[in-house]
């Protein structure tokens, strides 16, 4: 276990890193969810928030922040987006 831990250690802190943060990310996650959910009146179901939570895909999240981009834009300059 010693030569593991010298040999890997930084691999090994990196990986606990990281499962530490997304499962922090998670549970906040989960209570926004819950916060949003309650807000519309709608059922809080874990199925919907774990659908919801892998979901993530990074081509819909840039389109979400060119679109966002766009209308920021366009609202100062009083020009609406074709």
């Amino acid at each position: 276990m010693g030569r593991l831990w010298r040999d890997y250690s930084l691999s090994i802190t990196a990986a606990v890193l990281f499962a530490v943060t997304w499962l922090v990310y998670a549970v906040v996650d989960w209570f926004d969810f819950k916060h949003e959910m309650s807000w519309y009146g709608e059922p809080v179901a874990f199925g919907s928030y774990l659908t919801r939570f892998f979901a993530f895909s990074p081509a819909g999240l840039t389109h979400a922040y060119r679109a966002q981009y766009v209308r920021s834009c366009c609202s100062r300059r009083g020009e609406l987006p074709r």
